[in-house]
């Protein structure tokens, strides 16, 4: 990817009990950092707690207001990016938190 930026996403969307982010053109593991600093800039609320980082996918686990616990999930294999709840509080605000990253968003 060249410049990855907002106008990078294609789409963000809930499916499930996840929120699926799919981006417009193919991404390396080595563009994962960048990825993440693009979904981190759609909310003033989300900030990184910890990066797990395994040989074809890296999990980021995420606070979001302070309170609410989720895990960002980039699979460089199938050129998946998710994002799920850490536990049932959490996922039963996914569709707040889609909410809120879609408010900022450039379309």
């Amino acid at each position: 990817m060249s410049v990855i930026d907002k106008k990078s996403i294609q789409s963000i969307r809930l499916l499930d009990d996840v929120i699926v982010i799919g981006w417009l053109n193919t991404w390396y593991q080595e563009d994962i950092e960048d990825l993440l600093s693009v979904i981190v800039s759609l909310s003033n609320d989300i900030e990184i707690v910890e990066k797990l980082i395994g040989a074809d996918r890296e999990s980021i686990r995420i606070t979001w207001q302070q309170q609410f616990y989720f895990v960002l999930h980039f699979d460089f294999y199938s050129q998946s990016c998710w994002i799920d709840g850490e536990d049932h509080h959490s996922s039963n605000n996914l569709p707040a938190l889609l909410d809120d990253i879609m408010v900022d968003r450039d379309e």
